[in-house]
């Protein structure tokens, strides 16, 4: 931690609201640690100094309120009376979590969260975001993202603006095409079990993901039909599912051209000795619920051609790691 920069943790469950926060966070000069439950958060908090926090509205198998009475529970944050931000959507902007300071709407946008630190902020510390003024490095290959622009189904312009550089819309980009089908699926299933708690949390970080990279319209559906999941209005659901799983699972097509590997007959046959390597690597990740470590071991099996068992063991693996589901890849490894 810095004395001389701002010190902020964000807590989301969402891979992608980590990633857009911290781009933004860091960008107006503060570091950005993350955490995606209570367990990470109260780490993190005892071991760093932070000048803020910031919680999402939305943190699957938790419930946020508890994260933030966790949170001020701890000395470090009590006796330094550190703010506490919550995120989410502008319709819970009057229903703020008890114990935090202040909301701010998602998807989060650089000049409110500057205007907002300003604000709660010690003296020496805002004065660290006035000063920092550094303008977004736009430079990007526009022939090959404008290519995919279509105005409101796919707007690169909002995309790029809200992720803030090529490197980390193409990121934000790449773990959206990864987890497509599998949210779908989740969001289908949870649609047919009539589960519709569940089904909203789905449709809700669906609206959040594809806002951050520019999918205007499917954004706005995911919106409306979180919208109909709180209300419990079954009918807008049932009617406007379909359509919405439809557009999802086209929506990866767009990409595949951009993030197609290599095909497998041009792959070597990875060795017995360094599958079982990686999946030992992986389990010691998981244990210790480091996502870096586990998605590098994963990453770099991505040059070896694998047996279908294989490959369907390590594409659950990874789906379960975009969801920071620690449990879930410890039982495909241990099965």
């Amino acid at each position: 931690m810095s004395h001389n920069k701002i010190n902020a943790l964000v807590i989301d469950g969402s891979k992608m609201e980590r990633h857009h926060a911290s781009i933004i966070l860091r960008h107006i000069g503060a570091n950005c640690d993350h955490a995606w439950n209570s367990y990470k958060a109260a780490a993190l908090t005892e071991l760093n100094e932070y000048d803020v926090v910031f919680v999402s509205d939305h943190i699957p198998g938790e419930d946020p309120a508890d994260i933030v009475d966790i949170l001020l529970a701890l000395p470090s944050v009590k006796e330094k009376a550190i703010p506490i931000i919550e995120m989410g959507n502008r319709f819970r902007a009057e229903k703020r979590l008890e114990g935090c300071s202040e909301f701010i709407e998602k998807p989060l946008k650089e000049d409110s969260i500057r205007k907002l630190l300003i604000d709660v902020l010690a003296a020496e510390k805002s004065a660290l975001v006035e000063c920092h003024t550094d303008s977004w490095e736009t430079t990007f290959d526009s022939n090959t993202i404008m290519s995919y622009d279509d105005g409101d189904d796919f707007n690169t312009s909002v995309g790029m603006k809200r992720c803030g550089t090529m490197e980390s819309y193409m990121s934000a980009i790449k773990i959206f095409y990864d987890t497509t089908l599998y949210k779908a699926d989740e969001i289908e299933d949870f649609w047919q079990k009539d589960d519709i708690g569940n089904y909203t949390i789905k449709v809700h970080a669906l609206k959040s993901s594809a806002g951050v990279i520019g999918a205007i319209n499917l954004s706005e559906k995911a919106r409306l039909l979180e919208e109909a999941g709180k209300k419990k209005d079954v009918d807008y659901i049932n009617e406007n599912t379909s359509s919405l799983l439809e557009d999802y699972r086209a929506f990866r097509n767009r990409f595949e051209e951009m993030f197609e590997s290599k095909s497998d007959e041009d792959k070597p046959m990875i060795p017995d000795e360094v599958l079982v390597d990686a999946f030992n690597s992986i389990r010691e990740f998981a244990e210790n619920m480091d996502f870096d470590l586990t998605k590098m071991v994963i990453d770099s099996l991505e040059e070896y051609s694998l047996k279908d068992a294989d490959k369907d063991k390590l594409n659950k693996i990874n789906n379960y790691l975009l969801e920071l589901d620690w449990d879930s890849i410890l039982d495909v490894i241990n099965g």
